[in-house]
């Protein structure tokens, strides 16, 4: 119940600070990188992968984030793995530094 809760509280401050992004006379970027980390029983392995589909949902749906901006990492196990890779040491090495070579000033970057 409290790992809900915190989910919870998490995904609204993540759409809270998606929604005050700057705005500029140039049409902003918005770059998201979504890891989900090791699944200790099969309750948080449902629960963290319903929250990557839902974040991955609404940046997708909602948010128009071009799939070319938005990376998911998760272990093998997961649910939503089908979305994007391994969520490796390597792996996120590798995703910031491809992120942090098409950020433009005034584009919004969520990890």
């Amino acid at each position: 119940m409290m790992l809900r809760f915190r989910t919870a509280i998490a995904l609204l401050l993540l759409l809270l600070l998606f929604g005050l992004g700057t705005t500029t006379a140039e049409a902003s970027q918005q770059h998201v990188l979504l890891v989900g980390g090791i699944n200790g029983d099969p309750d948080q392995l449902r629960e963290k992968s319903q929250s990557i589909s839902r974040l991955h949902q609404y940046f997708t749906d909602v948010a128009k984030v071009p799939a070319s901006n938005l990376t998911v990492l998760t272990e093998p196990d997961s649910l939503v793995h089908h979305l994007g890779g391994t969520s490796t040491r390597d792996a996120l090495f590798q995703s910031l530094k491809t992120i942090a070579s098409h950020v433009e000033p005034g584009d919004d970057v969520i990890f």
